[in-house]
């Protein structure tokens, strides 16, 4: 898989910039929560699973990953929604951005993102983190086999896809 400089970059900028956001939001509200619920796993969990709700991403954050160092959890995060935003693209067009139209569309995924979403909710706040970006994140890796071999349906003629990697 060959990436352009121009694209490591723009890589390298979102991710830089989601952790710098990590790691400047403090703790709050479930994430205090979340760290004493944590030093006692398995029980917290089930716990919370009974009596508070039952989303998976809540149940990890209680129940283990709360109890983590938090700036792991900052840097893994920003990780995934680096990634999540270039598995979008991926997801979107079929391809690999490669060009500078490519590094424009993502820089406007990238606004539409913070504008009309609730950035801090599903980027910033552990629990929201592990609800909805992780697994918005997990579906659309998951899709991506779909979309390539859809491509692949559609390009029956001998011809190649456009996910060339």
């Amino acid at each position: 898989m060959i990436l352009n400089r121009p694209i490591v970059y723009l890589f390298s900028l979102i991710f830089a910039f989601l952790l710098c956001l990590n790691l400047l939001l403090p703790p709050i509200s479930d994430d205090f929560d979340a760290y004493f619920a944590a030093q006692k796993g398995f029980e917290s969990a089930k716990y919370f699973y009974f009596h508070w709700n039952a989303r998976i991403g809540e149940l990890l954050h209680k129940g283990f990953i709360g109890g983590f160092n938090p700036f792991l959890f900052d840097f893994i995060n920003a990780i995934v929604g680096s990634g999540f935003i270039f598995a979008f693209f991926i997801l979107l067009f079929g391809r690999i951005p490669k060009d500078r139209n490519d590094i424009t569309t993502i820089m406007f995924i990238c606004l539409l993102i913070l504008v009309a979403s609730p950035f801090g909710a599903v980027f910033l706040w552990g629990s929201g983190a592990l609800n909805y970006l992780w697994g918005l994140f997990f579906i659309i890796i998951f899709l991506l086999p779909y979309r390539i071999f859809s491509e692949k349906a559609l390009n029956r003629g001998g011809g190649t896809t456009r996910i060339l990697i």
